[in-house]
């Protein structure tokens, strides 16, 4: 994983201290969150970034009211260490955050999502199509 278990840890600490000082996200949350996505990524460092989002989501209780900020911050520190962008809005991974919790996406659909909307920093930005309605 491109993204150590400490810097992981010190940006939740660091969104705990600046949003929400009384919240306490549990420590073997953040740290089962990482195991699992090293699992899920299996190596494949174009996988990474959808893993961990996909690993925090799950455990976003544990997170407690940072979880909307920290899961999004999160995939893009691991995509920028990978110098990638992830070209997704945060309204989209909120919903993608949703999906998760619902059980309403794969991780196979995840993963190409995010395949899809990383790109190298630098790059031209790509336009993707829009979701028909």
């Amino acid at each position: 994983m491109l993204l150590p278990l400490g810097e992981l840890q010190a940006l939740c600490e660091r969104l705990v201290e600046r949003e929400h000082p009384e919240v306490e996200p549990d420590p073997t949350a953040i740290v089962a969150a990482y195991l699992e996505a090293e699992q899920l990524a299996d190596g494949r460092p174009e996988d990474e970034c959808a893993a961990l989002f996909l690993a925090l989501a799950r455990r976003s209780r544990a997170l407690g009211s940072i979880a909307n900020s920290a899961i999004p911050a999160a995939a893009r520190a691991l995509a920028f260490k990978s110098r990638r962008v992830l070209m997704r809005e945060d309204a989209e991974l909120a919903l993608d955050r949703l999906r998760v919790l619902r059980r309403a996406i794969t991780w196979d659909e995840l993963r190409t999502v995010f395949t899809e909307r990383l790109q190298p920093i630098g790059a031209p930005k790509r336009i993707l199509p829009k979701r028909p309605r």
